[in-house]
């Protein structure tokens, strides 16, 4: 297809009409002469009575000199229309040349996403009219191109761009650890005010720090740099502005109706050398992650780092591939009476085998916890002590056993329908499955109506590590909790020391505390985490009905545990 110049057709057509104008008028005109001039011959011929001839030869030398008229008109114009149409191109060529630079101007701000500053040459009302429209435009997308809506403040690509050239400093990634949870639990609009909140700490904060530099990375996530004039002791820098940082990030948000925000942070660190800024932003999310599967507040990137997170990486996809086959085992840690003859209950605790050796229990569970695994993974587990449960009252024998369970499992809303789902299939009651929650998962203050909701559906509730949090006396009375476990790090101080003293004094006030509280409110006790006969009596003197340690039993599959107790009482 034939592509037309706008001004070339519009210049022909002009030219065409203004040549056939001049042409038609120049023809009226001197046709109007010579008309006049041969009525003029005519009466001077017939006023003085001259022949016929004469008068012929008169009006032939009159039609001669019309035409030499016309003529000599129409190629004055045609001339006329051969310069104009020279001068034109020559125009038209300059004004070419001027939009293929306004044109590639145009283009190369568009690509660098800057303002379009026109040159002298190209100073004309109508490429001014353009630019500042095309401006407009550019201006906005360099808004969502390089800056948080929510924050305003700059995003990664801008900070990327903006520390290029940069060196001597010290790149900070912000993780949140429980921006998801933020979501579950509230909306992207609470989530937005709340990273507003933190942008608004961070600026105020560290107005005085030089050269720094604050970025929006995605969720809930932020990025720092700060100048450093050397390198040197680089980790005690850090160390102190890490203190700092998380002091600033981690104070509550209050908001709707005085519900409080608990932020949870670990930071990544790397600095800029001579590396490719982009990749020094990686590694200081990948110090960040480390960080956060470590349960640590931050970490200093490493070129050691990267195999442990390879390592992570490789555990995370052998884990996925183990909860799809079914091949994670559970075991079982009895809970003994005091005279270690009677089996009150058991613990289900899961088990992965790979490579020919056990992984680590609490290093698989953080990583199935980070990497959205772990609804997956505890179901496995139900549905394996559900089949268990099974196999002992085939025996006559009915256990109850206890499940841990995920704060994101508990707030999950189809937790309660899967568990019922299983309690039918597999024919056993309710009342079996206990459903172990700890403090540490921070579920309390965000599971009321769950928890009582699987309460009254007919599970029992259990809660782990209890005493570890500031809140728990102040809540147990609302949960609807059957037990309550003591937690091993109180238990560990009830060693005897060669003087015949405890070992932790204060270790002996909150278990008393503990068990007091939960006889009043008619709790069951359960101690884990006993390995002595002294932690044992000492416990059992305070009135604790439940024990549960290595001083009984270590956790084993259900086949050595009823082959090892079949001579005890269920």
């Amino acid at each position: 297809m034939k592509i037309n110049s706008l001004f070339s057709n519009s210049f022909r057509k002009f030219m065409a009409i203004l040549f056939i104008s001049f042409e038609l008028v120049i023809a009226f005109y001197c046709y109007g002469i010579y008309k006049s001039e041969e009525k003029r011959i005519v009466a001077h011929h017939k006023t003085f009575n001259i022949s016929e001839d004469s008068m012929n030869v008169r009006l032939a030398q009159n039609k001669a000199r019309f035409i030499n008229q016309f003529s000599i008109f129409s190629l004055c114009l045609l001339v006329l229309l051969l310069v104009t149409t020279i001068f034109y191109k020559k125009e038209k060529r300059k004004l070419m040349k001027l939009f293929n630079n306004f044109t590639k101007q145009i283009e190369s701000s568009v690509i660098k996403n800057d303002k379009i500053q026109l040159e002298k040459e190209l100073n004309y009302q109508e490429f001014q009219t353009i630019s500042n429209a095309l401006n407009q435009v550019l201006q906005e997308n360099y808004k969502n191109l390089y800056f948080d809506k929510a924050t305003s403040l700059p995003n990664e690509l801008f900070f990327v761009k903006e520390l290029a050239d940069n060196k001597n400093m010290i790149v900070v990634y912000i993780y949140s650890k429980n921006y998801q949870n933020l979501l579950y639990n509230y909306n992207f609009l609470i989530a937005d005010r709340i990273n507003l909140i933190l942008a608004k700490r961070l600026k105020f904060s560290f107005i005085n720090k030089k050269n720094l530099q604050i970025a929006k990375s995605s969720g809930g996530d932020f990025l720092l740099a700060f100048s450093t004039e050397s390198l040197d002791y680089y980790e005690n820098i850090i160390q102190d502005f890490a203190k700092v940082l998380l002091k600033t990030l981690q104070e509550p948000i209050m908001f709707e109706c005085n519900k409080i925000h608990n932020q949870d942070f670990c930071l990544g660190f790397d600095y800029i050398l001579n590396e490719n800024i982009q990749r020094v932003v990686s590694n200081a999310y990948k110090a960040a992650l480390l960080a956060s599967a470590k349960n640590e507040e931050y970490c200093i990137y490493s070129y050691e780092l990267d195999e442990q997170i390879s390592y992570t990486n490789e555990l995370k996809n052998d884990l996925k591939i183990a909860i799809e086959e079914n091949k994670l085992q559970v075991y079982y840690q009895p809970k003994f009476a005091y005279d270690g003859l009677r089996i009150l209950g058991a613990e289900a605790l899961v088990r992965w085998k790979r490579n020919n050796k056990f992984e680590n229990t609490e290093k698989f569970i953080q990583i199935a916890e980070n990497n959205d695994l772990i609804i997956a993974l505890e179901q496995n587990v139900i549905r394996q002590v559900a089949k268990d449960i099974t196999t002992l009252m085939k025996i006559g024998i009915s256990l109850k056993v206890s499940i841990n369970v995920s704060s994101k499992h508990i707030k999950d809303s189809k937790l309660l329908e899967y568990l019922e789902k299983i309690c039918k299939e597999f024919n056993i009651p309710k009342n079996l499955i206990e459903l172990e929650i700890t403090e540490r998962q921070k579920v309390i203050n965000s599971s009321f109506n769950e928890l009582n909701n699987l309460k009254n559906a007919g599970f029992n509730i259990s809660v782990d590590d209890f005493g570890k949090e500031y809140s728990s006396f102040s809540y147990i009375n609302e949960l609807p909790v059957d037990e309550i476990k003591i937690d091993k790090s109180f238990v560990d101080g009830l060693i005897i020391k060669e003087d015949g003293a405890f070992t932790n004094s204060n270790s002996l006030i909150i278990i008393e505390s503990i068990i007091s509280l939960a006889r009043r409110l008619n709790k069951t006790i359960t101690a884990e985490g006993v390995e002595y006969k002294n932690q044992l009596d000492y416990l059992n003197s305070l009135g604790c009905e439940q024990f549960q340690g290595y001083y009984f039993q270590a956790p084993m599959p259900l086949d050595s545990l009823l082959e090892k107790y079949k001579n005890h009482n269920f």
